[in-house]
């Protein structure tokens, strides 16, 4: 027989030699105050069992639409089923990524998608015909075919579809023939259909295609379709974006010349707007020609004066009002044209300034039902290449959005009356922090009212496999890694938790601490809005409003994050108000913010957001240094540098009182030999504390371990399980009681990410005491690689573990075994049941049986 011994272990084989070491040394999941140690994401294709305990299915319809046609409630601020079923969405892009799906694997991710709890996806496509001879009426009816199976393949699983059949971002080519003037060959046609008519009249003769064609998988035509519930005109385009500086000459003379027109129409005369403009002339004005010149965009973001302020106002209001125009005959050619049942959103794009042109773009898109935006958690990544993908010498900055409140981007002024849609966003790679965006949103889109965030972009059935790119070569076999996709641990799997609680409604929506009303005339003069959007915000400032910034809006913009911001336009200006009790809900000084429901805390400073509603609690961010939280059925013991933990009822009912609780845990995730170094980022002149990609890894994904140990104001839970990450039950977890206090504490093992517990009746074994001791236990039991120990405190604070086989032989030993809760990594031993003895100080003994291997 072989003694093999390590720091404070020892154990007996005759067969094998091992080395144990004691968790008190380096394993980081249950010691606290230890370094965190990895495990493996190791995710394989979901059988969809039945037996699963996390199964999200249900809350989705049997068959998206059969409730009817998705509408605006009364209110028209939120969606409910023709029938008057109120609905929320979960939601992804994603419908484009079918093109490279069989049509199994497209049942597949259809499936998994609602299995972790959504129920509205989108397609982000382009159905025009590229193709060299075509004609400009001509569509890309692979495309189609696509949107077509995509509709089909999401309805079955009870997920809708939103569809934006036009980006000009995609368009890879214009045939000479389409006579569209300089917009030929791979010129993109930036805001082209806004004033080309042939181009317009060609959108919509392919949308009549796509909307009023037989859909072959459904044997319906997507107008009579209610499976698909929004339709978006196009993607990121407007007239008062950068983009409108670029456009080519044959546009910009369509522009002058509506602009002369336009001003005919308010003036009369070209005299008369020149008198009213105090004579201000550009060189580009053309009367004979019946052109009027454009300031590039970049004079509408500055602080204009005299006669100069008035061209520039007439300039917006023209633009804003042609694209006004345009969007409405757009709506009205899907519903009364084509006869789309839909709700119809106009874009979703910004504007060169947030404070002078946000309103007038928003103005202009309020002819549609649906209000949206794209806005990303930037990682703010630099590097060649860096839009659409990361390689090893890349920098990016990364900062938690915690510690940066006023970039959180469900942060929008919502018209009132009408739903709003983040129809693309997300906190994509090189993020680390990513745990806390399934989180956030679905707390903040809660409590402020926003209708649906759209994750961009969920790629595959489960967790990318390979999110690499295998053409790209670099030092030591590395690949370049996919930036975009959210198939990745940080963001697809922290679904289930946040996507349930905010589709049942568990937060409570907050009352308006803004309500803005604007005239028009404000929008066209760039006036300073009340409250803006990715307004200048200095987190480590302790005040707003100071005057000494002339674009500082009167309200802080973290504002949002107290309750919801709305906004009328053309409105009275003396109707607006603001909450009296917002600098209290915003404590800048402290860097704290409360909602107004009292339900949500956000500590800026420490970067920790708090959620505590009687059915969902909960806690994100740089928890160690804040550990124990306290909320009101819940309390969190956490020694993890970063991490997000759900607690929610999946029966409706409060924590306190729920049969059957769901607990999720994120930390920071990496694909294998990923490494990273501290250094400089320099963005706009402006250099950031960031990161340097040493290496971009190799997959499986690897999980920092957690160390939490979680206590619930709750009589009727009696047991708990670790799931795998299929949602199926894999260990079950000891819950001890507290009969006095009414109350249950576990610990979660350090490689759980969910967790159930229920009523069922637990199996685990608790030791049999001898020598007056009471309360030690071990779990699981029967155990195959690792145990839990719990043993309470004696003069010493220390105690010996031994394990005897059958034969009485001692196989294992610890001979320094603190008191607590310690994680016991077992030797290599034949299946069996053994004799696991606890030896205290004065040779107190305690002893129960303990199967391993089964």
């Amino acid at each position: 027989m072989k003694e093999v011994k390590s720091s404070h272990c020892t154990f007996y084989t005759n067969h094998f030699k091992f080395t144990i070491v004691c968790v008190f040394c380096i394993l980081g999941g249950i010691a606290f105050g230890q370094p965190k140690s990895q495990w493996i994401i190791d995710y394989e294709d979901d059988p969809f069992s039945e037996e699963a305990l996390l199964d999200l299915r249900y809350l989705n319809e049997e068959t998206a639409g059969e409730n009817g046609f998705i509408r605006q409630t009364g209110n028209g601020r939120d969606f409910e089923t023709f029938n008057g079923k109120p609905i929320r969405f979960w939601a992804v892009n994603g419908g484009e990524s079918a093109k490279n799906m069989s049509d199994i694997e497209l049942a597949r991710y259809a499936r998994f998608l609602a299995k972790i709890g959504v129920n509205l996806i989108r397609y982000h496509g382009s159905i025009c015909s590229s193709k060299n001879g075509s004609n400009i009426n001509d569509v890309d009816m692979v495309e189609i075919n696509n949107i077509w199976r995509v509709v089909a393949a999401m309805k079955k699983e009870g997920i809708y579809t939103a569809i934006s059949p036009f980006w000009a971002g995609h368009v890879s080519n214009i045939p000479e023939g389409w006579g569209l003037g300089d917009y030929k060959g791979n010129v993109q046609p930036w805001a082209l259909m806004y004033f080309n008519n042939e181009y317009k009249e060609a959108y919509k003769k392919w949308v009549e295609v796509l909307y009023t064609h037989v859909n072959p998988f459904t044997n319906i035509a997507l107008k009579d379709d209610p499976a698909v519930a929004l339709i978006q005109i196009k993607n990121e385009d407007g007239v008062l974006f950068w983009t409108i500086q670029g456009v080519l000459p044959s546009l910009l003379a369509d522009i002058e010349r509506a602009f002369y027109t336009w001003l005919l129409n308010k003036y009369t005369t070209i005299d008369n707007a020149y008198s009213e403009w105090n004579n201000t002339r550009l060189t580009t004005d053309n009367i004979t020609a019946q052109r009027m010149g454009i300031y590039i965009i970049w004079e509408a973001t500055q602080n204009q004066t005299g006669g100069k302020a008035v061209r520039v106002a007439d300039q917006v209001e023209f633009l804003t009002e042609h694209q006004r125009a345009f969007y409405a005959e757009i709506v009205a050619h899907y519903k009364t044209t084509l006869g789309c049942k839909q709700l119809v959103n106009a874009n979703n794009w910004r504007t060169a300034s947030a404070n002078y042109l946000n309103d007038a773009e928003r103005y202009s898109n309020t002819v549609g039902d649906v209000m949206a935006v794209n806005r990303y958690q930037d990682p703010q990544h630099i590097g060649e290449n860096n839009g659409w993908r990361i390689d090893p010498g890349h920098k990016f900055v990364g900062k938690s959005v915690l510690l940066t409140p006023e970039k959180l981007s469900v942060n929008i002024k919502q018209p009132v009356n009408k739903p709003f849609f983040v129809t693309e966003s997300g906190w994509n790679l090189p993020h680390k922090y990513q745990s806390e965006g399934p989180f956030l949103i679905s707390a903040y889109m809660s409590l402020t009212g926003v209708d649906g965030y759209f994750w961009f972009v969920p790629t595959t059935s489960g967790i990318d496999p390979y999110p690499y790119f295998d053409f790209t070569n670099f030092p030591g076999g590395q690949k370049a890694m996919h930036r975009w996709t959210a198939s990745v641990p940080g963001q697809v799997l922290m679904f289930p938790a946040n996507a349930l609680l905010y589709r049942k409604g568990y937060l409570q929506e907050g009352t308006p601490v803004v309500h803005e009303e604007r005239l028009l005339t404000s929008l066209w003069n760039q006036t300073i809005p009340v409250i803006s959007e990715e307004n200048g915000f200095d987190p480590n400032r302790d005040n707003w409003g100071n005057g000494t910034d002339p674009e500082e809006t009167e309200v802080a913009p973290v504002a949002y994050l107290a309750g919801p911001v709305h906004v009328t336009y053309g409105g009275d200006p003396a109707s607006t108000t603001v909450a009296a009790n917002l600098n209290t809900l915003m404590n800048l000084s402290e860097k704290r913010i409360t909602s107004n429901t009292g339900q949500l805390s956000w500590n800026y400073k420490d970067g920790i957001c708090i959620m505590n509603a009687p059915s969902a609690q909960g806690v994100s961010g740089f928890l160690k240094t804040k550990s124990p939280f306290v909320l009101s059925d819940v309390k969190i013991v956490s020694d993890d540098e970063y991490a997000t933990i759900n607690v929610v009822a999946m029966d409706d009912e409060p924590i306190k009182s729920s049969e059957n609780i769901l607990v999720q845990i994120g930390t920071v995730y990496r694909p294998t030999n990923w490494s990273e170094t501290p250094d400089k980022v320099k963005i706009n002149e402006v250099e950031y504390d960031g990161f340097r990609v040493l290496n971009t890894g190799v997959m499986p994904w690897r999980a920092i371990e957690s160390g939490i140990r979680i206590t619930l104001k709750n009589t009727v839970i009696m047991s708990a399980y670790a799931l795998n990450l299929h949602g199926e039950k894999s260990t079950e977890i000891y819950v001890k009681r507290n009969e006095a206090e009414g109350t249950i504490e576990i610990r979660v093992p350090k490689n759980a990410m969910y967790l159930v517990l229920n009523t069922d009746d637990p199996t685990v074994v608790v030791s049999t005491v001898h020598e007056q001791r009471s309360g030690i236990q071990v779990y699981p039991n029967p155990a195959k690689k690792t145990i839990l120990l719990e043993i309470p405190q004696n003069d010493s604070g220390e105690s010996q573990l031994q394990l005897f086989d059958q034969q009485g032989r001692l196989v294992f030993r610890i001979d320094q075994l603190a008191t607590g809760t310690s994680e016991i990594t077992l030797p290599l031993l034949p299946a069996g049941l053994y004799s696991l003895q606890i030896v205290e100080p004065g040779n107190k003994r305690s002893t129960t049986k303990l199967a391993i291997g089964y």
